[in-house]
């Protein structure tokens, strides 16, 4: 919404904002990656200095695949502030993609240090480790994110490893403590993330009697993220008893968006 409402004032911008909004809505609403990486370029050949553009172009360059131009541009804004706390965070990610372990792990830290009572940072290098599969360092890290803030997205991911070990107890604990959180997409992504316990122990009726209970408070809050990972549910306990034709409604259900539903549950 707002940047929609920036877009409707856009004649009446900076030229420098005006691009910077450019920027923006072909990359969120035309989703058009190349036409918002010439957009920020052409920003930063008019205006070098504007530090939330260079992570954001190195941003872009990350998600186009051009790894090695998306690293010298955050290492470019860095060079102009150290303390861009974001820049450090991406860098961190992007070298664990490419097998650096050595520089993910000294740029993780250097976001840590910068801010040592956040959780994000700890979850990060909890998922770089994860990345060379030090499975126990990764766990380390993602209880350690938990203890700064309980239902941080690390509890979700604590909740998958146990699962995983076929700890279904410590799953479930992990799932409901991520739930404890009064934002509705993320306390339907830990209700929906509880019927894979009896799912992935075979109860398959239980599980679908989780989902659709689930499903019907979605549609009355008019929650369309969970009414999408509801029906994905109920699509793979389909899939599970070779009931295709169900599979494909299911599917079909999942991409349709419910009239007057937001992400979030408020009306549109």
């Amino acid at each position: 919404a707002s940047l929609m409402k920036a877009w409707g004032l856009i004649d009446r911008v900076t030229e420098k904002e005006r691009l910077a909004i450019q920027a923006q809505y072909a990359g969120e609403i035309e989703n058009d990656q190349a036409k918002r990486t010439a957009i920020l370029e052409d920003l930063l050949r008019k205006y070098p200095h504007e530090q939330r553009e260079y992570v954001q172009l190195a941003n872009s360059y990350a998600r186009s695949g051009q790894f090695e131009r998306a690293i010298q541009t955050y290492q470019r804004a860095l060079q102009n502030d150290p303390r861009q706390a974001e820049a450090w965070n991406s860098l961190a990610y992007i070298s664990g993609i490419l097998g650096r372990k050595r520089e993910a792990i000294a740029a993780i830290d250097q976001y840590r240090e910068l801010a040592p009572a956040l959780p994000n940072p700890y979850d990060s290098k909890a998922d770089i480790y994860g990345m060379f599969n030090e499975n126990d360092s990764s766990l380390y890290w993602f209880q350690k994110a938990v203890s700064f803030k309980p239902d941080f997205p690390s509890a979700y991911k604590l909740g998958f490893i146990a699962l995983g070990r076929q700890d279904y107890a410590a799953a479930e604990k992990m799932f409901r403590q991520y739930g404890t959180t009064s934002e509705p997409d993320q306390k339907a992504q830990a209700e929906d993330a509880l019927a894979l316990i009896p799912f992935r122990r075979g109860r398959l009726q239980e599980a679908e009697r989780i989902l659709r209970r689930n499903l019907e408070s979605y549609e009355e809050q008019r929650l369309q993220s969970g009414i999408t990972n509801a029906y994905y549910g109920l699509m793979l306990i389909a899939y599970q008893r070779r009931d295709f034709p169900a599979m494909i409604e299911y599917a079909r259900k999942a991409l349709s968006p419910m009239p007057g539903a937001t992400a979030n549950g408020s009306r549109a």
